[in-house]
């Protein structure tokens, strides 16, 4: 690291940084970029310089987020407000643009089951096995080859995702069980 105090800048290697920090440090940017064009946007719908804007509602988020993106993104995820942040003059037109621009977080919990049966209907019982989860929203069970599926299930966060995926792998394998077959389910990062 060597400061260059008469450049006005400061020079950082990326040898100390690891992958995941350097990833985590450029979605920042990206997402940071993404709500300054909106803030610019907004302000050239309102005819007002895009750096005073800038500047006026980045003083009231900054003080509670470390970047303005924070903010936008808690506003899709219903936890937050904008009427605390910004005046009432542009939360219609920022809300609008938050929702084109950001999209909530969608979490995924993937699996595979491998399923057998010897019986003389045993494709009848992996069909049946499959449907007995029945119709849940986003979860979805595909074929992979060589008696093994991927189970699929999506969902806004984790804490309401994995209840549902391990209630749909609990019916596939009980199901299997109690048809003579066999289900074995490997987790998959």
């Amino acid at each position: 690291m060597r400061i260059h105090k008469h450049k006005g800048y400061i020079d950082l290697t990326l040898r100390r940084v690891n992958i995941k920090e350097k990833k985590e440090k450029t979605n920042a940017i990206k997402l940071e970029q993404k709500a300054e064009t909106i803030i610019q946007l907004v302000a050239k719908k309102h005819k007002v310089a895009p750096k005073q804007l800038y500047v006026k509602l980045s003083g009231k988020i900054l003080e509670n987020y470390e970047y303005i993106h924070h903010l936008f993104e808690d506003v899709i995820d219903g936890a937050e407000k904008l009427e605390k942040y910004v005046d009432s003059a542009y939360i219609d037109d920022i809300t609008e643009l938050i929702l084109q621009r950001f999209k909530p977080q969608i979490v995924q919990l993937t699996g595979t089951i491998t399923m057998q049966s010897y019986a003389y209907d045993g494709i009848t019982i992996i069909k049946d096995a499959i449907n007995s989860i029945g119709k849940v929203e986003d979860v979805s069970i595909t074929y992979l080859g060589g008696s093994r599926y991927r189970l699929i299930a999506k969902g806004e966060d984790y804490k309401s995702v994995e209840p549902i995926f391990k209630d749909c792998l609990n019916k596939v394998v009980s199901y299997m069980k109690e048809h003579g077959g066999e289900a074995e389910y490997q987790k998959q990062n």
